[in-house]
């Protein structure tokens, strides 16, 4: 099966990732904010070239990203 994510700015997805991070009870708030402002968290994986978009959950104490990128090699 091949399957592809077109985002909204129209880019055509050809890598996914998606990573589940195990979190310590009571961090997951503050690894939520780090992923977030850190310089080097997810605003630096944006900046990446081919990277089109990349979402963040909580589900508990699992940390959740899913990011896609125009080619998978990416």
């Amino acid at each position: 099966m091949v399957a592809r994510s077109i985002s909204s700015s129209g880019k055509l997805a050809d890598g996914c990732v998606l990573l589940e991070l195990p979190l310590k009870e009571g961090k997951t708030q503050k690894a939520l904010e780090l992923m977030l402002e850190h310089p080097h968290g997810i605003k630096y994986t944006l900046a990446q070239p081919g990277c089109i978009s990349y979402s963040i959950g909580l589900d508990g104490n699992l940390l959740v990203l899913n990011g896609y990128w125009e080619k998978k090699e990416q």
